[in-house]
């Protein structure tokens, strides 16, 4: 029988809190809103991409500054309105901003936006703009101190110019103009990009090589994958991890900052043709327990492998690729695998967890608090076979009542008595203090 065993006596460093997600608790023109809920899960960053698509009002550069032809250096170019609300619900929520500069995804046939800009200094300074209004209070701003600033986002995508119409050589002087403007204006931000499409070999070696050559910045490489195979996320991080070593960025941080699971038939959603009962039926699998137990999983396989931050596409609910609320705000099955990889962040002290040689395939994770008082062991089988597996805990304080939770087809991170093994496509918490 496989079994795993839990030393809450063996420290092992903190658990990386890898529970972002893109965009916020608000959208609809404010009619849906689950700040309340959204609080529950500890979302450490909101990273600003897509906001409200596919119809975004905020925060892409196109919105902020409609008229190209005007003054940067005027605060009268500018329109922050609608995206100083969005953010405003992000930060209230107790969630930290990671500011995408540039534009939403174009799926329809007319691209209005996602051709090069005009003039890279010029669309540089807008940036720079866009960083005075929110860190240092220019044009009625504010004092949010974002500290994560990245440059477009996936320029190397290659479904139809839906990102980016331009040459690969374009977005690096793009980088190149934002990159310099914005570390000349406030040296200690974040800059980086370029939130590689799973990481195009071709695309992303040009980029780092261009900017070894141009000495160029870069404090973080962002990069995307979106899987049904655990292994997927590790192969790609490690590329990350090897690629930004050999260009000598091996000092940037690494961000996945849009991933999720893929279930099966997914591709009906983008055939016109397919049945619409095909397209419903593959965005349920992104809200079942399947998704569910997936998802946590890669949250702490992530503890072990070279991510230094993550966010989940998507956290505003109701989006099509959303798994934490649906259209009306109610949760859903993966957000409850948030919910329960949060108790994690909490506690925060990482400690030993020993696997037997039987459990390939079962993905686990234990903490302790700083004053030893409370503790758990997350578990998640993301197969679709019930397993047969023992755990044992140790340092566990005497009298301390273990208490299992449960996350499964049929259970929503409830309390559950005599669960023997795990259950296909499920997640087990189990806390103490």
């Amino acid at each position: 029988m496989a079994e795993i065993r839990v030393d809450f006596s063996k420290p092992i460093g903190q658990i990386k809190p890898v529970n972002g997600v893109n965009n916020g608790p608000v959208c609809y023109g404010s009619i849906l809103n689950v700040s309340a809920s959204w609080r529950e899960l500890g979302i450490p960053f909101a990273r600003l991409h897509d906001p409200n698509w596919p119809h975004p009002r905020e925060v892409d550069i196109p919105q902020i500054f409609p008229d190209f032809s005007k003054d940067p250096q005027d605060p009268a170019s500018y329109d922050f309105r609608q995206t100083d609300d969005y953010i405003q619900s992000i930060i209230d929520a107790g969630t930290n901003i990671f500011y995408r500069l540039g534009v939403s995804i174009e799926h329809t046939k007319r691209k209005i936006y996602t051709a090069p800009p005009a003039d890279f200094g010029k669309w540089a300074q807008i940036c720079v703009g866009v960083i005075r209004h929110y860190n240092d209070g220019w044009a009625d701003g504010f004092q949010h101190g974002i500290k994560y600033w990245e440059i477009w986002n996936e320029p190397d995508n290659p479904d139809g110019h839906c990102m980016w119409s331009g040459t690969p050589e374009q977005y690096y002087q793009l980088y190149a103009a934002a990159s310099r403007a914005i570390k000349a204006y406030d040296p200690s931000l974040m800059v980086g990009g370029f939130a590689a499409t799973s990481i195009n070999p071709e695309f992303t070696n040009g980029f780092l090589a261009f900017c070894r050559a141009e000495g160029l910045s870069l404090d973080f490489y962002s990069w995307h994958v979106y899987a049904n195979e655990i292994g997927q996320v590790t192969k790609l991080a490690l590329e990350a991890q090897e690629l930004l070593k050999q260009y000598g960025y091996e000092n940037a941080e690494s961000w996945l900052n849009e991933w999720n699971y893929v279930p099966e038939g997914l591709g009906a959603l983008f055939d016109p043709n397919s049945p619409r009962t095909a397209v419903r039926k593959a965005i349920e699998g992104l809200r079942s327990a399947e998704a569910a137990s997936f998802v946590t999983s890669v949250l702490l396989k992530m503890q072990d492998l070279p991510i230094d931050h993550s966010c989940y596409y998507d956290g505003q609910p109701g989006a099509w690729y959303c798994g934490l609320w649906d259209t009306y705000g109610v949760p859903m099955k993966p957000y409850y695998g948030f919910k329960a990889f949060r108790t994690l962040v909490d506690c925060g002290t990482r400690v030993s967890v020993e696997l037997t040689s039987d459990c390939e395939g079962i993905y686990s994770c234990a903490a302790i608090s700083a004053d030893g008082q409370s503790g758990c062991l997350l578990v998640c089988n993301p197969s679709a076979e019930a397993r047969d597996c023992q755990i044992t805990m140790a340092g566990v304080p005497s009298g301390a009542v273990v208490q299992k939770l449960l996350v499964d087809d049929t259970h929503e991170l409830e309390p559950v008595q005599g669960l023997v093994g795990l259950p296909a496509h499920s997640i087990q918490l189990h806390r103490w203090g």
